[in-house]
This record gives C-alpha cells, structure tokens and sequence, in this order.
C-alpha cells in the first residue's frame, strides 16, 4: 500500500542527488521545481515513497525563507539578491559534488581532467554547454538558470570542501569590490568635521557646507605646495554626492533636532500605532479646538444687501475658530460649534450639541440628510485651557462622560480629530473665495481678506451643509471605504447606543446658575413664573426660602432647581412664552417695552391735561363759593409753635446756666437776666393740677420738686 507523504510549500528536498522546492500538492502526488532548470517536474506518492526507502529523499529541516517582495529600496534588494544567491549556489555547489563523488564510487570517471567531465556528463539528464558557448551574466544580476561547473570547478570545490567544510562552499559575493577609502584620512576628517556641521540651528544647507570644504581642502593644498613645492601631493576633493551621503549617516532624530527644536524632533519621529480601536459607536469620542482657514465678513446677510461696496470693503474681517466632536469608530462628526476666542463655553456647547438630536437644525439649513447625537461613552482631550477647567469636568460628572487628557505635545492621540480638520477644509473652505491656507508660505500672493466673500450667517449654513450632506456620505478610507452616515447605521444597528441623558442632567450640566426665593406662584426668571409639584413640597417643608435654579438659555420651558441636595424640574406655567431661548424671549421682550413706552408716552399727556383741568374746575368752585382757606391763619400757627416747645423751655436749674436740647453751657447777658426773672416770679403756692375730668391732684408736687427729663 502507497503511503502518502505530506510536503509544505516552503519545503525544499532532495530526490535522487538532484534538488527540488515550492511543492505543490496534485492528484496522486505533487508539482515541485527544479532548482537548476527551475521547470516543474511532477512526482507521484509512490515514486518519492521508493526513493525515501531506497535512501535517496530527504528534506531540508527548514524552509527557505523567500527574498522579500514589493517596492524596497535599492540597497535591501541588493543585500536580498545576495542572500538568495548564496543560498541557491551552496545547494547548486553540493548537488553536483554528491553526483561526481556518486559517479566517481561507482567507477564511472576519474579524478583527471577528462574523467571528471565524463563523470559530471554521465550524471547529468541533460547535455552540458560548452564553455565558448556561454554567454557571461551581467555584474549584479540575478540569473534564473544555473550552468553546470566545468572540471576545474569541481576540483577547486572538492579542495574548499575537504579545507572549510561546507561553510567554504559559500561564495563571498559581498567582500567584492575595493573596500578601502578613496579619499586620505585627512580629507576624511575634513568631511566628517562639516557633515557634523550641518546639525546646526542655523540650518545651512548641503551645497553651502561643501563649499566651505572645498575652500578648506584648496587653502591645504596652496600651504603644501608653498612648504613643499612640486612634491607636494594635492587633497583631492570629494563629490558632492559623497559629501551629501556622509551627511545623511549622521543620526537623523539629533541632526532634525539641532535643526528645528526637540519638540519638533518628537513630533516627527513619534512613532503612531493608531491608537485605541473603537469598536463600537459613542465608545471613544475626541474633540479639539482648529482655526479655521478662511476670511469672513463680520454682518449678517440681511444687513450687506443694503450696503454699497465701498461699504462692504471697509467691513471688518474675521477668523472664526471651530470646536469638533468625532465618533471614532464610525467617523461621524457629533457636533461642530464656531467661535471668536476658544472657551469654556464653545467646549460646554459642543458636549451638549453632541448629545442631542440635531435633525431639525439640519433641516433648518437646508440639509437632506439626518443629523444624529447620543451618549457620549469617554471624551479624548487636549490640556487647553478651555477643556480642563472645573466648569467642563463637573458637566462631564453630572452627565456621566469620562474624560480623558492627551499628553501635552502629543496629537498623535487623537489623530482621528486631526485629520478631519483637512478633510473639511478641502470639501468647504477649496471652493470658496477667500481662503487664508494654513501659512504664509501656501498662500502666497494670495488676497484672502480682500476676497472675503462669505458672511458669518452664511458660512455656518456651509459648514454645516458640508459636514453633514457631503462629508457624511463621502467614502471615508478609513472606513475601508463604507460613508460614516453608513457605518453609523450599521453599527447602532449592531450594538444599539446608551441611553440618553435626562432633561434635568442636561439643564443641571449646562444651566447658568442664579439665586431666587421661592412664593406662592413658585421661582421667577426674567419675567416667567415656574411651579411645580416638587418645588411645592420643599415650600411645605422648608417655608420660603432662597434656592438655586439652573436655567439652560437655549430652553426656558424647564428649570433645574436644586432641593435637598438633588436637582429636579420645574415646568414655566406659560409654556407657549417659554417655549424659546433667553436671548430671544429678551429681544421680544425688548420690542414690546418699546412699543408700550411710546403708547404710555402718549397716555402721559392726556392723563397730565385731565388732572390740570380737574385742579382748575376745584380752584373755580372755591372762588365761587368764597371759601377761607382752611386754617387760622399765621397768628394760631406761631402760637401753636411756642405752645408745643414750652415743656423743652421750662427747666429747674441755677440761674447761672441754662440746658437747651440736652446741651449745657455758661449763660451771660440776658439770658443770666431772663433766668433770675424766671426764679423770683415763682409762686410759693401750692399749685393745683388739673386731670381730664376737672379734678384735682391732691398730692401734687411743690414747684421746687418739678423735673422735666429731656
């Protein structure tokens, strides 16, 4: 019974004295090649069965590691071809040796010349070529058929063979060549002095610095030929390709850092790996702040109809900056917000547009496709100022949103965010005027402020535009060629995405705080009365109290209101007024308190004629009716005045001093004169005090013991 063998397909073996690789499995055995002829020779089971029980099969205990493929650069293909070579011409150099030595034990040959070429003739299937007849290989090249050793060959091989074993069977092919140095070991210092010289920050180019070498090679060879005369042996100059080769041996991360900074070194031989995968949607988010690279006008499209173009050319110009949210598993832009100055607030709006719906404002602005949001899973974040700030990391723990920080320096990590910065500015900011570029140097000559062409109103409708009809339906390389919009669905589809946040962790999260004190119609904000069940039973527990209220200014129809250490919602009770942003709502309110001034302004003037005409209908009828004025007059009213202060004048004290209004000082003149008068006229008598019902005190006090306390 025929016992089958299995091969590899990188295996090479030997079959009766003659080599063969690449087997490949056929019907009833396999199709191997001949590695002297490189044709393919087919071999059934039960011919390599005989020939590994009569001893003449064996296989190689490694395979051979073919030469690498695709585009190299010139040197590995040489040092692969090398390697091939001498693989093949050791197995070449021991097949023919074991088929002479084979021939020579079997007494077919002889160890002359001749005997030898009949050996290698009697082991050969096929005719040998005459030496005149072979045409020599071109130097360097790879030849797919190897021609048979002469005589002489086999002699030289035999002899290595018995000397070095079969490592002297291998040829040397890469000591070829003259390896010692051209120039002299001081031209060699020389070179080496100027091509370190190039590491320098003031970045001199290759041509500049061989220049200088060749002035310093003539000055030597003029000192030499002045010291020395005709004897003297010139330095030969070295190439400008040589010189440019020894400069670019020199180590590449020090000589780029010498040149341009360490930061910049880093950033160009940081080694990316792509970063952590996403594998499903809302995983892994990145967000980062671009300048945008376009000019715009700084007015509303409403207003620039009306103006004339001397006008519109004195309009201030304007570079917007653009906050970006990306999905990096499916590359789905989440949200997209434009700004004068970078802030908290640009990073508060993104977070908050990225967890929301946005189909309507996409509608709103002309867009045919959706524009989806969700629950953000973990944020990738760069140190800016306007990312890592209190305000930005409590909105994330309110809503459940890790955050996680790049190192500085590093945008590797975050490649996803990038990349998309080129992306839309080669679909929007490409095709319309007004392009700034990303420097000076791309823009050139190019007028971008003088072609601004584009308000602000009208660039938002763009991006947006661009962002979500274009950018999201383009095949994305990335995506291995599927649209984001595409693996957006696939993959919510798949996985599904987490649940959304609640309106009160939106409000709470995003909400301006205020202080208010709550009443029986509830809290009040800018004019709008809000109540609710919950802020009722804080009243019933805790009385009217001061509260704090979250007020989200893009919504008004719900307040987040914080009690008991918990935030809930407060409804407004006029839904259709709140049902709009601050911003709005102030706008209209500023319309009407026009509106309603110019009307109270007219009614002022009819309500000021109605009360001057009804105070001169009562100045008639009193002149009618002859009438006094009410009142005694002058005379009761000044001896009502002395009446009222009498208790403060009259005093028991020496008549050298007198006490007004709780002050005291010397009395001197008439006043010394008035107060002995005031002490003389006092009566002895016992004075009787009348009450209300005409009685009188019978215990009343003596004038004496009369105290009057201020």
């Amino acid at each position: 019974m025929t016992k089958f063998i299995d091969l590899e397909p990188t295996r090479c073996f030997v079959l009766r004295n003659r080599s063969y690789d690449t087997p490949r499995a056929v019907e009833n055995g396999f199709v191997v090649r001949d590695c002297l002829t490189g044709r393919d020779v087919k071999f059934t089971h039960s011919q390599i069965t005989s020939a590994k029980n009569a001893r003449q099969f064996w296989v190689r205990p490694e395979p051979i590691k073919s030469p690498p493929r695709g585009k190299v650069s010139r040197p590995s293909m040489r040092r692969a071809q090398s390697k091939a070579l001498s693989d093949g011409e050791v197995h070449h150099r021991i097949e023919h040796l074991a088929h002479v030595f084979a021939q020579l034990k079997a007494g077919r040959g002889s160890l002359s010349a001749a005997g030898l070429q009949a050996a290698l003739a009697s082991s050969s299937d096929e005719p040998l070529s005459s030496t005149s007849n072979r045409r020599k290989a071109r130097s360097g090249s790879l030849r797919n058929e190897r021609e048979p050793p002469c005589a002489r060959t086999i002699r030289r091989w035999t002899k290595t063979l018995i000397e070095h074993g079969l490592s002297g069977l291998r040829p040397a092919f890469s000591r070829q060549g003259n390896r010692a140095s051209r120039y002299p070991y001081e031209v060699v210092q020389l070179v080496n002095r100027f091509a370190t010289a190039y590491a320098d920050e003031k970045r001199p180019t290759m041509k500049s610095l061989w220049d200088e070498l060749a002035e310093v090679i003539n000055a030597r060879n003029e000192k030499k030929r002045t010291e020395y005369g005709e004897r003297a042996k010139p330095l030969p100059i070295p190439s400008m390709r040589y010189f440019c080769k020894r400069v670019r041996e020199q180590d590449q991360f020090e000589q780029y850092a010498a040149r341009h900074g360490v930061d910049k070194a880093r950033a160009k031989f940081f080694a990316a790996q792509g970063g952590p995968k996403a594998t499903k949607p809302l995983e892994r988010c990145e967000a980062d702040d671009f300048r945008i690279d376009f000019q715009k006008l700084n007015i509303s499209h409403e207003v620039i109809e009306f103006l004339k173009p001397s006008e519109i050319a004195a309009l201030e110009r304007v570079r917007l900056w653009m906050t970006v949210i990306i999905d990096v598993a499916t590359r789905y832009v989440l949200a997209v917000v434009l700004t004068h100055t970078p802030s908290t607030d640009s990073a508060l709006r993104a977070l908050k547009m990225a967890l929301i719906d946005k189909t309507v404002l996409a509608a709103e602005l002309g867009c045919a496709s959706s524009w989806a949001g969700g629950h953000v899973g973990e944020l990738f974040l760069d140190n800016a100022t306007n990312f890592v700030n209190d305000e930005v990391m409590s909105a994330a723990e309110t809503l459940g949103v890790i955050l996680s920080f790049c190192p500085a320096g590093r945008p590797q990590f975050k490649g996803t965010v990038e990349r998309l910065s080129k992306t839309l500015t080669g679909e929007i900011m490409a095709r319309f005027s007004g392009r700034t570029f990303e420097n000076s140097v791309a823009r050139g000559d190019y007028p971008a402020e003088q072609r601004a062409v584009l308000t602000v109103d009208e660039f938002i409708e763009a991006l947006v535009l661009g962002t979500v009809d274009i950018y999201h339906n383009s095949p994305h390389r990335g995506l291995k060629g599927e649209t984001p919009a595409n693996a957006w669905k696939r993959l919510t589809d798949q996985f599904g995405t987490p649940e959304p946040p609640q309106k009160v962790q939106i409000v709470a999260a995003f909400g301006a705080e205020y202080e208010r004190v709550t009443g029986i119609n509830g809290v009040t904000f800018n004019g709008l009365w809000y109540q609710g069940e919950a802020l009722q039973r804080n009243r019933l527990r805790h009385g009217d109290q001061a509260v704090t209220i979250r007020v989200d200014h893009e919504d008004l129809s719900e307040i987040a209101v914080l009690t008991d250490g918990s935030w809930v919602t407060v409804p407004a009770v006029d839904q259709e007024t709140a049902s709009t942003s601050l911003a709005q709502l102030q706008f209209e309110n500023e319309l009407l308190n026009r509106e309603h001034a110019h009307q109270a302004e007219v009614s002022a003037r009819i309500v000021a004629r109605a009360r001057q005409r009804l105070r001169d209908t009562n100045k008639h009828a009193v002149a009618r009716a002859r009438l006094a004025p009410f009142g005694d007059g002058e005379k009761l009213l000044r001896s009502t005045k002395r009446e009222v202060t009498l208790a403060f004048r009259t005093i028991d004290a020496p008549a050298s001093t007198i006490r007004e209004l709780g002050a005291e000082f010397p009395a001197t003149g008439r006043e010394a004169d008035r107060a002995a008068t005031i002490e003389t006229s006092r009566a002895p008598t016992r004075p009787t005090h009348f009450d209300r019902s005409g009685g009188t005190y019978p215990n009343a006090q003596r004038p004496g013991d009369w105290k009057i306390e201020d």
